[in-house]
């Protein structure tokens, strides 16, 4: 559907093209109710952009499913993961408990308890001595920079020309 759609709107808009050509070699551009009639009477341009905007409609609702399966799929894999992790928990702790020290073959698996070295917990870490922290880069304000006027030159930085972009406002 995709396809068609670009492929009409670009059809539509080169048929309102040619109008609008037509309108200004007459100098009747300037009318701006004669200009949308004469696209609206001539062409399909402005069901052409219907088109688009219910393909945009169709791919939001299929966006929104795809989020709420996609929450709902997160959530069962976190459930899966955290059951696993609290059942490997209770083996463990069952090992533990039955002081086996050695391995245990199974089937499916090989178990064995193995002993970690102690690792340090931060308890508070505005104490920690500013040697231990990873210095961070600085990082370039982009807000601040477009805030500033434009008459201002900043080394480094030039102004773009600006672009267009489309608006659409759902009644």
């Amino acid at each position: 559907m995709t396809d068609y759609t670009e492929h009409n709107l670009r059809e539509q808009a080169k048929a309102a093209a040619g109008l609008m050509d037509i309108l200004r070699a007459k100098e009747l551009d300037d009318d701006q109710e004669l200009v949308a009639d004469t696209i609206e009477g001539e062409t399909n341009f402005l069901e052409a952009i219907d088109q688009g905007l219910a393909e945009i409609d169709a791919c939001a609702i299929i966006a929104t499913g795809c989020k709420s399966v996609a929450v709902d799929i997160n959530a069962r894999r976190r459930r899966a993961e955290d059951r696993a992790a609290h059942v490997k928990t209770a083996i463990e702790q069952a090992l533990i408990i039955a002081g086996v020290s050695e391995k245990i073959v199974r089937p499916t698996a090989t178990l064995s308890l193995t002993k970690y070295k102690p690792k340090r917990i931060v308890e508070d870490e505005s104490t920690v001595p500013a040697k231990f922290f990873v210095p961070m880069p600085p990082k370039l304000d982009l807000k601040l920079l477009g805030k500033i006027a434009s008459d201002q030159p900043i080394a480094g930085c030039y102004w773009d020309n600006g672009s267009v972009g489309l608006t659409i406002r759902r009644k």
